[in-house]
């Protein structure tokens, strides 16, 4: 498996801290940016259930917040919907959610395809919303002065 890039991320958790082994629900925010991220710009991967040194952890964390009969149903439906809540409706057809098997760890993939237009993030605390980006291998909020000028080029039809 190769490393994080431009259009490849890496997640060990949504909202489960595998340092303090517990739930921690504002970690949801560092997916949605990626996901807003590749579609602010060229589309990608994001694999959760696997960390940055591509070990995979799996989902346990994340779906054992669930009942267990149908916990990655459960998983897929809830990530779906802060999806949703974050970029809308129209966004969900931009990107989809497979679950594989990986050293007997479930992952969650989901591609992303690049938008037809700009995508922002309402983070949380009331913060003002934000366009986030794919610079390399990161995540990156544009600057305000920047997302004109980045929107321009981005999407020159829109």
């Amino acid at each position: 498996m190769a490393g994080e890039s431009s259009t490849v991320e890496f997640k060990s958790s949504v909202r489960w801290d595998m340092r303090e082994n517990r739930l921690n629900e504002p970690l949801k925010y560092s997916v949605i940016k990626t996901v807003a991220a590749f579609l602010n710009s060229n589309g990608g991967t994001l694999l959760i259930g696997v960390d940055d040194e591509r070990k995979v952890v799996g989902l346990k964390g994340d779906s054992g917040q669930f009942k267990k009969s149908d916990s990655r149903d459960a998983f897929e439906n809830w990530l779906t919907t802060q999806f949703i809540e974050q970029f809308g409706k129209t966004a969900s057809r931009l990107y989809s959610l497979t679950f594989h098997k990986v050293d007997a760890q479930d992952v969650c993939r989901i591609e992303v395809q690049p938008s037809p237009s700009p995508v922002y993030v309402a983070e949380k605390g009331g913060k003002p919303v934000q366009l986030y980006i794919r610079t390399g291998n990161a995540s990156r909020a544009v600057d305000t002065r920047e997302i004109i000028e980045y929107s321009r080029h981005r999407w020159p039809h829109g």
